[in-house]
């Protein structure tokens, strides 16, 4: 389970109940950043910023670098970057999941209206359901955008654009 692979305790959810310190979570996935950098992203100011980035290090989310200058970065430990793919990787699931249901769904209601069709055309049977027309191409359209939104939130986390 992924508890076990991140190793998730009180101290742990106690820090991520704010959503502060979520938001400087997820801003430190993408790229490290100094504490002005935070501030200023998040419009906090910095005494607070340093506040909630020390309990996240406490709490072995995120690590405090020197890279010999007078800037210290803070980027995400491998805990914290794994708290975010399970994350990811959970809506992009549901995601692709929804979008497959949608598409085979609307694909269905599509041949069902089809075939009403057909037999109406063999029977001379005028109740022909447009609705069910209608259904099936909205649930493929719909899984059409979900799978798009997919792509996009895959290039944004894994190809990092």
């Amino acid at each position: 389970m992924f508890i076990d692979k991140i190793g998730i305790d009180g101290k742990i959810i106690e820090a991520l109940a704010s959503g502060t310190r979520r938001v400087i979570i997820k801003k430190l996935y993408y790229k490290p950043r100094t504490v002005s950098e935070i501030s200023r992203e998040m419009d906090i100011n910095k005494s607070a910023i340093c506040k909630h980035l020390n309990i996240l290090i406490q709490t072995g989310l995120i690590i405090r670098k020197e890279n010999g200058n007078e800037f210290v970065y803070y980027e995400l430990s491998t805990k914290g970057k794994n708290i975010i793919e399970i994350n990811n990787n959970v809506k992009i699931t549901i995601l692709l999941s929804s979008s497959v249901f949608a598409f085979i769904f609307g694909f269905l209601e599509i041949y069902l209206y089809q075939k009403e069709i057909n037999k109406t055309i063999y029977w001379g049977d005028s109740t022909v359901n447009v609705i069910q027309l209608i259904i099936g191409i909205t649930l493929v359209l719909i899984s059409i955008f979900i799978f798009v939104y997919i792509l996009r939130i895959w290039n944004r986390i894994y190809l990092k654009k």
